[in-house]
This record gives structure tokens, C-alpha cells and sequence, in this order.
């Protein structure tokens, strides 16, 4: 088998979406319980946090500074779970481990698998969002 053949057979494989999911999900779990490489000295959900707080505890969204849907969806997991942020970014990183999947169906159909292959590997291992979800 030449080495074409072996790259179109690897392309054609149904592991490439699952395997560029695995890697997403693992990336995003690190840089949850590890750490994450964010810019500038953000903490990651900074103010939030505090929004989030308060929302859970049937207070107003009280600012327009960010933007309330995040606020919100953090409330509902702090309402659930008291104020911590782990079950919310564990359930954003399953979530962004769907992106590989989404990549690869879009570009299959698009393009060609090959081309899916490629970008959802890029997309697994390079994705910034990977580190905004932490």
C-alpha cells in the first residue's frame, strides 16, 4: 500500500472525529484542573463568577459591561452545584469536544475526508477555544 493510500484509508477512518474529540475533551480537561495558558493574567471567568453568584441567589444580572448569557448558564450550574465553576467548565469542555465532530462532518461534505482529516486535527489541537473554556 503507498503512502496515499494509507493517508485517504486513515482520512476515510471514523476515528479521525472521535479521536479529534478525544484530544479536544483532554486538552480542555487539563487546562481545567491543571491549568490553562490564558492571556494577559485572565483567570478565566473573572467577573462572571461574581455574576453567577448573585443570579443563583435570585439577584438581577446588574451589569451591561459582559454580555448576561454566560452569566446565566454559570447561575444554573451554581444553583445545582453551590458556587463552584468545575461542573460548568467540565460540561464546556464536552461541549467543545463536539467541535472536531462538527468540523470533519462540514468539511467531508464540503471537500473531500482528507481535507476533513486535516482540519479537524488542527481543529482538536489548536483551538483557542479549547483554552476559553477553561
Amino acid at each position: 500500500m503507498n503512502a496515499r493510500a494509507l493517508v485517504d484509508r486513515l482520512a476515510a477512518s471514523p476515528a479521525v472525529p472521535m479521536t479529534g474529540a478525544a484530544v479536544t475533551l483532554a486538552i480542555g480537561l487539563v487546562f481545567i484542573f491543571v491549568g490553562a495558558p490564558h492571556p494577559w493574567g485572565w483567570q478565566g471567568i473573572d467577573q462572571y463568577h461574581y455574576l453567577a453568584i448573585d443570579l443563583a441567589q435570585g439577584r438581577p444580572f446588574e451589569t451591561f459591561d459582559v454580555p448576561w448569557g454566560y452569566g446565566y448558564f454559570l447561575a444554573l450550574f451554581y444553583w445545582l452545584f453551590g458556587p463552584t465553576p468545575l461542573p460548568a467548565l467540565v460540561v464546556q469542555a464536552l461541549l467543545n469536544a463536539t467541535v472536531p465532530v462538527m468540523v470533519y462532518a462540514y468539511a467531508a461534505r464540503a471537500f473531500d475526508r482528507r481535507v476533513a482529516a486535516v482540519a479537524t486535527l488542527l481543529v482538536a489541537c489548536l483551538s483557542f477555544n479549547t483554552v476559553y473554556v477553561s
